[in-house]
C-alpha cells in the first residue's frame, strides 16, 4: 500500500479547502450587552409525531439571544428526562454550540443567549423529550433572519417566503401547493390567502375541513409569482381548541422535496437574494433563484466558489478512484497468491532430474501402464512432504497403490485414476488424453 500512503493527507487537505467555503466563527465575548430591539412572538406545537422543529437564522458577527416559555405540558412519559430540548448548532457541520433543557411543568419565561458573537447561519433545533405534547412560544428581535420549512404551529398561521427559483427554469410562478397535517381539525370555514405586504391578494381559496389525516391545496394566483418580492402565507381556521395544531409546508407546483419553500417567519430589511442558503437545500438539483455561485457564503467571491466546487468533484473523483485501486489490489493479490498446502508435489526422478524446474508438454495421447511399480522418493521423506491424491486429496501411504500421470507427472490413487481414466479418458490435472496399456 506504499502508493496510497499520501491519500490520508491529500483528504485532509480537500477537506479543509471545503471548510474554506463554509466558515463560521465565533467571536470574543462581550460583557456588555443590551437586549432592547423589537421583539415578536412565535407559536409552535411538538408532539410524538412531530417532536423536533428547526429553525435557521442568519447572523453577522452578533449575539443571537431569544426567549422561551412552555405554554402547554401533556403528559410525561418514562424516560431519563423530561422537557424541551433547545440546541444550537452550526449548519454547515452540525457542531453543537449550547444547548438548555427547561424541565417538565416549567412555565417560566426564559432568556437565553450566545456566549460570544456568532457569524453564518445557525440552527435552533426544539425536541420534545419524554412528553406526549407541549406547545412553547419563541420571541426573538425582528432584525433577525428566521426560516424553516415545515411549521408546526397553532391553526393560525402568518409566514413570508420567495421565489427562489432559478430564473433560468421558471421566471414566474402561477400555482403553490399548500401541505397540512393537521390535529383532527374539523373546521367548517378555512382559507389559505397569498398576498403583498401592500394586502393585494395574489391568491385564495375557501374551503372546509374535515377529519382526514393528510391534505394539499392548490392555489392558482391571480397573477404570476415573480423573484425579488416578499410574499405573505396566511392561513387561518376557526372552530378549534387550544390543543389543535398543524403541520404546514409550501411548495412550487406540485409536492416535490426540491420544490419545497423557505418559510420566511423574520426576514428583517434584507431582500431575498442578499439572504445566504442553508445547507438543507443547497444544491444545484435544486432550482433556487439566488445565485448558484453564493450558495455556500453569500460574501464568498467568485474565484474561491469555483476553487471549492472542483475541489469538492476531485475529493469525490479522489475517493472513488481509492475504492476502486483498493479493490483491483486486492482481487490480484488473491489471484496472485499461492496457496500454501499441508503436502508439497514433489516429482518423481523421472522428472526431477530433467531440468532445474519441471517441464512437460502434454501429448496427444499418452500411456499409462498401471502394473509399472512406482519406487516414489517423497514417500520415505517427512509427514509434510507426503504425497496427497490430486483426486481424493488424501495422502497416498503405500507406493504400491501410487501412480503418476505420465504427462504431468501429478500422484493419484491407482484405483481413482483408473476409475477416473474409465469414465472420462484424460489426465484430471493436465488434460492430457491417457491410453490404458495394461491394468
Amino acid at each position: 500500500m506504499k502508493k496510497f500512503k499520501n491519500l490520508p493527507f491529500i483528504f485532509f487537505l480537500l477537506f479543509a479547502i471545503l471548510l474554506l467555503s463554509n466558515i463560521q466563527s465565533i467571536g470574543e465575548t462581550e460583557a456588555d450587552f443590551s437586549y432592547n430591539s423589537t421583539v415578536q412572538s412565535h407559536d409552535f406545537y411538538a408532539n410524538l409525531i412531530f417532536n423536533e422543529t428547526t429553525l435557521f437564522v442568519q447572523l453577522d458577527s452578533e449575539y443571537l439571544e431569544f426567549r422561551t416559555i412552555v405554554n402547554y405540558w401533556g403528559e410525561d412519559i418514562e424516560g431519563p428526562y423530561q422537557g424541551l430540548l433547545i440546541s444550537l448548532v452550526f449548519d454547515f457541520n452540525d457542531t453543537e454550540i449550547k444547548s438548555w433543557l427547561i424541565p417538565s411543568s416549567d412555565v417560566e419565561n426564559h432568556h437565553f443567549i450566545t456566549d460570544s458573537r456568532i457569524t453564518g447561519i445557525v440552527k435552533i433545533v426544539f425536541t420534545a423529550l419524554n412528553v406526549e405534547e407541549l406547545g412553547y412560544s419563541l420571541s426573538i428581535d425582528n432584525h433577525y433572519t428566521l426560516w424553516t420549512y415545515e411549521l408546526i404551529t397553532k391553526p393560525d398561521l402568518d409566514v413570508y417566503f420567495g421565489i427562489e427559483r432559478s430564473e433560468f427554469e421558471y421566471q414566474e410562478v402561477e400555482k403553490m401547493v399548500v401541505s397540512i397535517v393537521d390535529n383532527f381539525i374539523n373546521s367548517d370555514n378555512f382559507s389559505i390567502t397569498i398576498y403583498y405586504e401592500n394586502d393585494d391578494f395574489v391568491a385564495h381559496l375557501d374551503s372546509n375541513l374535515d377529519y382526514e389525516e393528510d391534505k394539499s391545496f392548490t392555489l392558482w394566483t391571480y397573477d404570476y409569482l415573480v423573484p425579488d418580492v416578499w410574499y405573505n402565507l396566511s392561513l387561518k381556521f376557526e372552530d378549534y381548541n387550544s390543543t389543535s395544531w398543524i403541520s404546514t409546508k409550501l411548495y412550487y407546483d406540485h409536492i416535490a422535496e426540491n420544490y419545497i419553500t423557505r418559510l420566511f417567519l423574520n426576514y428583517g430589511d434584507n431582500n431575498l437574494e442578499e439572504i445566504p442558503l442553508d445547507l438543507v437545500h443547497s444544491d444545484y438539483y435544486y432550482m433556487w433563484y439566488i445565485d448558484y455561485y453564493n450558495y455556500y457564503n453569500s460574501d464568498a467571491s467568485f474565484f474561491w466558489v469555483i476553487i471549492i466546487y472542483f475541489a469538492r468533484l476531485f475529493l469525490y473523483g479522489a475517493i472513488i478512484f481509492a475504492f476502486i485501486a483498493i479493490c483491483f489490489r486486492v482481487v490480484v493479490r488473491r489471484r496472485r497468491k499461492k496457496t500454501v498446502m499441508d503436502s508439497i508435489h514433489i516429482p518423481s526422478a523421472k522428472f526431477q532430474y530433467l531440468n532445474e524446474s519441471v517441464s512437460y508438454q502434454p501429448q496427444e495421447t499418452v500411456a499409462i501402464n498401471f502394473n509399472d511399480a512406482i519406487e516414489d522418493y517423497s514417500l520415505k521423506t517427512s509427514e509434510k512432504s507426503k504425497v496427497k491424491c490430486s483426486i481424493c486429496l488424501q495422502i497416498i501411504g503405500d507406493h504400491k497403490n501410487l501412480i503418476r500421470c505420465p504427462s504431468c507427472d501429478i500422484a493419484y490413487h491407482k484405483n481413482h485414476l483408473y476409475q477416473w481414466i474409465v469414465g472420462n479418458g484424460t489426465c484430471p490435472a493436465c488434460k492430457s488424453r491417457l491410453r490404458i496399456t495394461q491394468k
